[in-house]
């Protein structure tokens, strides 16, 4: 819009690049520039997979923390076989800038269980894909256009993939030269 170019459709240009250059001395420059940028990422599944699912079953128990020292109200005996334990600690007593060494406990311990599934090849594949391809889409702005994606399979054993997708995205990459200098 505004400014005289210094490159020309075609050339490959990296970042930090100028593009464009004021036309008189303190002028502005004002383009869009858009150029095709290659973005990659990698994404593995598997085929057998292990999940944790909390099964929303908990038991809480209560006590007081005394210096070094902790005391509950009763005897902590895990409930669950398989479980997840969490611990929250509040002081009681404050007093201006003084600390007394006694808090509440609160112990959680929330039973889970775990899952094993099997994926067919095609869907361990297709998950792999949608890992890589979320990776690229989160780098992106609202006005890239992608124009073109390939696949390289980097390993495969029919049990675990891992593959790398290549995407070709059409985007603006005009910016201010102070805002380059740091990326």
């Amino acid at each position: 819009f505004k400014g005289q170019p210094v490159v020309k459709e075609g050339d490959t240009v990296s970042r930090g690049q100028v593009l464009v250059i004021p036309e008189a001395e303190n002028e502005e420059t004002r383009a869009i520039i858009r150029a095709n940028v290659w973005y990659d990422a990698v994404g593995e599944a598997s085929t057998r997979n292990r999940m944790i699912l909390y099964t929303g079953r908990k038991k809480t128990f209560w006590g007081v923390k005394i210096g070094p020292g902790k005391f509950y109200l009763t005897k902590i005996k895990p409930p669950f076989k398989q479980y997840k334990r969490r611990e929250e600690l509040k002081k009681i007593f404050l007093w201006r800038n003084l600390e007394f060494p006694i808090e509440f406990i609160k112990e959680e311990h929330q039973e889970l269980t775990l899952y094993r599934e099997n994926w067919s090849y095609q869907l361990a594949l297709f998950k792999a894909r949608e890992k890589a391809f979320a990776e690229i889409l989160a780098l992106l702005n609202n006005d890239s256009i992608i124009e073109d994606v390939s696949q390289e399979i980097l390993a495969d054993d029919k049990k675990n993939i891992k593959l790398r997708l290549l995407a070709k995205v059409e985007e603006n990459i005009a910016c201010l030269k102070e805002e380059s200098s740091g990326s």
